[in-house]
């Protein structure tokens, strides 16, 4: 009697222990459960370059960067993808500074962004944009028509310029931001530390003026936490 006692207590704790890593399988399945993200971003060169032999820039990716994996939309993929929650992760990434100087979009150029659903719309741009012109007046429409046209259902994240003297135009960002309950991200905290930028990495003025690595590196980081957040 006394064995089949402890032979049915032994079954016993036996069935416990495999119910309870039963239960810690099922909650460390939930917490694999993943989901699709899909980034738009529409900048300028620092989101993109191609290679621009007569100032110095040989890359084709954010202008500065010392390669590809150090700019920030690529530093931003690799944050997105080491999260855990998104798989899988696309980054579609444009340079549009053609439209920050005439506030006009080349459709058949950029057809891509007006067709395709986004999760996330990230406007990181601004920088080109003429504040003295006189089409400067209509900065805020056409940003605000700019994301209409390609939002969807997307989050939509607008950032702040990264060079002083550009705060009219952070204003205007920031303002289209709050009415439309956009996230803004500013970069104010950028502009006077010079450790950001590539200064001294290059001879040309414009291309130094870009951010370095630790610069790019701050704009992926702030952005994958208001995505993630």
């Amino acid at each position: 009697m006394k064995n089949l006692l402890r032979e049915l207590c032994c079954c016993s704790c036996l069935a416990a222990l495999f119910l309870l890593a039963s239960c810690n399988n099922a909650k460390n399945d939930a917490a694999r459960v993943t989901q699709r993200l899909k980034v738009l971003i529409l900048g300028n060169s620092i989101t993109y370059s191609a290679p621009q032999e007569d100032i110095g820039w040989y890359g084709a990716w954010g202008m500065a960067a010392s390669s590809e994996k150090t700019d920030f939309v690529h530093v931003l993929r690799e944050y997105l993808e080491k999260d855990g929650r998104y798989d899988p992760v696309s980054i579609v990434s444009h340079n549009i500074n053609g439209w920050e100087r005439t506030f006009r979009m080349d459709s058949l150029r950029f057809a891509d962004i007006y067709t395709q659903d986004y999760d996330v719309v990230i406007l990181r741009l601004g920088e080109n944009v003429d504040q003295d012109a006189l089409s400067f007046e209509n900065y805020e429409s056409a940003l605000t028509g700019l994301i209409d046209g390609v939002k969807g259902r997307a989050k939509v994240i607008i950032t702040g310029t990264v060079w002083q003297s550009h705060q009219a135009k952070d204003a205007i960002q920031e303002k289209v931001a709050g009415a439309h309950r956009y996230t803004y991200v500013s970069f104010d905290d950028m502009k006077t530390e010079d450790s950001y930028f590539a200064y001294g990495l290059y001879e040309h003025p414009g291309v130094a003026a870009h951010p370095s690595d630790r610069g790019m590196a701050r704009i992926a980081g702030e952005l994958y936490r208001r995505i993630a957040e």
